[in-house]
């Protein structure tokens, strides 16, 4: 996967706090949101039975449809990544990723 590069980008303006929930329930954070044409960051979550890692674009839930779509590059990296992948617009959503893997 080679077409993720650097570059200066705007993160969402509830990127902080849905990075500081996932912390707050557990999940390791790597912010990946300065690659373009990849995702926003990477979590992972796990003991020594089950270990999740998993990759989200997050996007600002209180903004117009319009302005949470994703761009050409963000669609062609979700549909190359094999592994899990969310887009990620509010902190129930964290809740509910968070849910799925460990009840």
């Amino acid at each position: 996967m080679g077409y993720c590069r650097p570059t200066v980008s705007k993160k969402d303006d509830n990127h902080k706090a849905i990075e500081s929930l996932f912390n707050k329930l557990g999940w390791s954070t790597l912010d990946i949101s300065a690659l373009k044409n990849c995702a926003d960051i990477v979590c992972g979550k796990g003991d020594a039975v089950k270990k999740v890692t998993i990759v989200g674009e997050i996007k600002d839930g209180d903004k117009p449809p319009s302005q949470r779509k994703l761009s050409t590059g963000e669609m062609e990296f979700r549909d190359r990544w094999r592994g899990y992948w969310f887009k990620i617009e509010s902190i129930q959503d964290v809740i509910d990723i968070n849910k799925r893997f460990f009840l």
